[in-house]
């Protein structure tokens, strides 16, 4: 059904200009004849010869044009059903947005006419068309290459499934719009944005192959975290009593050692959300975007320490190695999704953890259970969400002068201002303050 309807929402032969254009022509013959309507005047003469010169001139290149897009339409048809264009799409990350830049391969310009690209996605959505030109050196060479960069407006970070490419070819004045709907399967992802830099005191506590010794040897916590059984030969002063009153088995602490290969931060990133409210996946999806953005931030103020920095999700990837590279984390943590069925107590293993970041959605109680497991060395981060959809009460002195450009976040404000989603997060966010004052090397982002 949205296939039919997206030709004839382009097929439209004449457009309101053709009308306007015409009713001015018409109504300015008509002005001007008022007052020049002697017909023996000079003027009434000149506008009677060259009224119909402009006339017929503006219409005969109006029709060239649209028998030449009429031509190139028949060309671009034929060159998709033989599979004979290729199309490259890739988003390139600029200044608090994203451009889309296309190229398509085997096809000729277009004369007197022009052709764009647009993108229509699963969801239904699509963007604005791109226009599609020749660089100049490459206009008469025997490589056919169109391409064109345009601002796209994908908000939400992760990825985005192409459905289907639409080629428009149109005429110089663009009266006419005749698209060429061809099968594209990709998916584009917009990246997490850093918001500021959040430096993390982090640790290693492992590593993963000991074949590469580090120049200075790093601390390994041991002895608040691992245990072992008593034997002979161990200091009696490393045994831990109260185990021995609960449980009646003598072990001694394993004391922290310098390792010479302990150089990996194990990064844990939970995505648990553990308020589920119905009508809140509108908001839901804001919240992992700013989760997103400050989980990014999180992971660069790791890598400005000397470790390197190993993300591990709470969720299944397919490519074990995405994790490897610093581009390939961004794209994994742009990825992820709210999840409610691993919870970060089960999730984080406390003898890798080198840090640990979860947002507001997971509740206190099981905040709490994920810190009576670590040590206090390690660093947690806790991302206040609460605050991530703006108020439609605050304003600023630059607003007052300047109206700030529409977000997708402006239809939002109204209706979180009062949804029980957001005092839910609120309330939660006050206990987790008040749980995290008495442990140190823990930080709340906003």
């Amino acid at each position: 059904m949205f296939r039919k309807l997206s030709y004839w929402s382009h097929f439209t032969v004449l457009r309101r200009t053709v009308a306007i254009a015409l009713m001015g022509v018409w109504a300015g013959y008509n002005i001007i004849g008022q007052f020049y309507r002697d017909e023996d005047s000079l003027h009434w003469r000149v506008m009677q010869l060259w009224f119909p010169i402009i006339a017929w001139s503006v219409l005969g290149i109006t029709m060239v044009g649209i028998l030449f897009s009429l031509i190139y339409w028949i060309y671009v048809w034929s060159k998709v059903k033989k599979h004979q264009i290729k199309v490259d799409i890739k988003i390139i990350p600029a200044a608090n947005h994203y451009n889309m830049r296309v190229v398509v391969t085997g096809l000729l310009p277009p004369v007197l006419g022009s052709i764009r690209m647009r993108s229509v996605y699963a969801n239904k959505l699509s963007e604005t068309p791109v226009v599609l030109y020749a660089d100049k050196e490459k206009f008469f060479s025997s490589k056919r290459e169109l391409s064109g960069e345009s601002q796209i407006h994908l908000h939400d970070r992760g990825s985005h499934d192409i459905w289907e490419v639409q080629l428009l070819c149109s005429d110089m004045f663009r009266f006419i719009e005749l698209p060429v709907i061809m099968d594209w399967q990709g998916q584009l992802i917009t990246l997490a944005q850093p918001v500021g830099t959040n430096a993390i005191n982090a640790a290693s506590q492992t590593t993963e192959e000991q074949l590469h010794r580090i120049e200075m040897p790093r601390k390994v916590e041991g002895e608040y975290l691992n245990y072992k059984d008593f034997e002979s030969g161990d200091d009696v002063r490393r045994i831990v009593w109260k185990v021995y009153a609960r449980t009646g088995q003598l072990v001694v602490r394993i004391p922290e050692i310098m390792d010479p290969y302990a150089s990996h931060v194990y990064f844990y990133t939970s995505f648990y959300n553990g308020f589920e409210i119905p009508g809140s996946a509108n908001f839901l999806k804001e919240l992992l975007n700013a989760y997103k953005d400050r989980l990014r931030s999180s992971y660069e103020g790791l890598l400005s320490k000397e470790y390197e920095v190993r993300l591990i999700p709470d969720q299944m990837i397919e490519d074990e190695q995405l994790f490897q590279a610093p581009a390939a984390v961004v794209k994994a943590i742009s990825l992820a999704c709210w999840q409610k069925d691993i919870v970060p107590s089960e999730f984080v293993n406390p003898k890798k953890a080198g840090a640990v970041c979860v947002s507001s959605c997971v509740p206190v109680q099981e905040l709490e259970h994920l810190l009576n497991q670590l040590h206090e060395s390690v660093p947690v981060v806790v991302v206040a969400l609460s605050g991530s959809i703006p108020s439609p009460l605050h304003v600023n002195l630059k607003s007052l002068f300047f109206i700030p450009e529409p977000t997708p976040v402006d239809g939002l404000k109204r209706s979180w201002l009062l949804h029980p989603l957001r005092k839910q997060l609120q309330d939660n966010e006050t206990k987790i303050i008040q749980l995290l004052k008495v442990r140190g090397n823990t930080t709340v982002i906003r």
